[in-house]
């Protein structure tokens, strides 16, 4: 084998847990993740003088790091997507800090917008085909899903019975719903790819030619175009109201409160909850909270451009 010095392993030979093979044939290892990394280390340089980073190296460092970022496996090293994993930790984590104290929710709320709108800008930047943001509304979804099936309603032998079987109903509705949209969404995404028409436009994350495109949604990882902005709109609807009845019951069983509109919804009150699970469920109906005031706005920006066509063609 030939090592970071030189030295070539021969083709079918075993790997220890830490080494992995690479494209050309050389073996790296676990511990290589940081070393010999030219374009790394000429980054750290610029920044430190207080020059702009440089395209080039800076795509060069993410494709090595995610050639390198991996965990010992038994017969090679598993290499860890970069989309995929940072997600899975970065979600979980930030919910946990949020429940030790109000401080810290408040603190990651402030903190959050910063993150996302600079990390958007690094990504669409460098990587712009990469599904870390799709990646991160399904992990956000799923652990929404998790806190409200498992934190709040139980598991089969321990069911608190906190939801009412009718209210449990109309949020899996929702969420079906919102399922079949989302689907429907991406399926007509697909078909108006075209390849050089007459009123298309190319987009960079898909790398097609959309016809009649309005933008492309990171999150959902489409595009939308004249002929799906329809179905998102009413995705972007349904969503919405879910996340808020989502909410409504998570946090009013944590924060009891009082009945309004004819009796049909519950207003949580204020408190912070004793226990480490009431405060995750709190902390869960605050993030659908947000959630659904953000997808709302965007709702609400699209019917607004579409009364602005309607008007146009009248």
């Amino acid at each position: 084998m030939e090592d970071m010095s030189g030295r070539r392993e021969e083709e079918g030979s075993p790997l220890c847990c830490c080494e992995y093979r690479l494209e050309d044939g050389t073996v790296g290892h676990i511990l290589d993740l940081c070393c010999d990394c030219e374009d790394f280390d000429r980054m750290v340089d610029g920044l430190v003088s207080g020059e702009s980073l440089d395209q080039r190296r800076m795509e060069g460092f993410l494709a090595l790091a995610e050639q390198r970022l991996r965990v010992p496996w038994r017969g090679g090293a598993l290499r860890l997507p970069m989309e995929k994993v940072l997600p899975v930790i970065f979600i979980p984590m930030s919910v946990w800090l949020s429940s030790l104290h109000p401080a810290f929710m408040a603190g990651l709320f402030f903190t959050l917008p910063a993150i996302l709108y600079f990390s958007a800008r690094c990504v669409l930047r460098y990587r712009p085909k990469s599904k870390i943001f799709l990646y991160l509304s399904y992990t956000l979804s799923l652990t929404l899903i998790y806190i409200y099936e498992v934190k709040l309603i139980g598991l089969f032998w321990d069911l608190p019975k906190l939801v009412s079987p009718v209210e449990n109903l109309v949020l899996v509705s929702g969420g079906c719903l919102s399922l079949y949209l989302y689907i429907r969404l991406k399926r007509e995404g697909r078909r108006r790819k075209i390849s050089g028409e007459e009123g298309g436009r190319y987009c960079r994350i898909c790398d097609y030619m959309i016809f009649k495109k309005d933008h492309h949604c990171v999150w959902l990882d489409v595009c939308i175009s004249q002929f799906n902005i329809t179905t998102f709109t009413f995705f972007l609807f349904i969503v919405s109201i879910t996340l808020l009845y989502l909410a409504l019951i998570m946090s009013s069983a944590v924060c009891p409160g009082t009945l309004a509109g004819f009796g049909l919804v519950v207003v949580p009150g204020l408190c912070w909850p004793d226990g480490q699970t009431n405060r995750t469920i709190l902390v869960g109906a605050i993030y659908a909270g947000v959630l659904c005031v953000l997808l709302f706005s965007m709702f609400l920006v699209q019917l607004y451009k579409r009364c602005r066509q309607s008007r146009r063609r009248s």
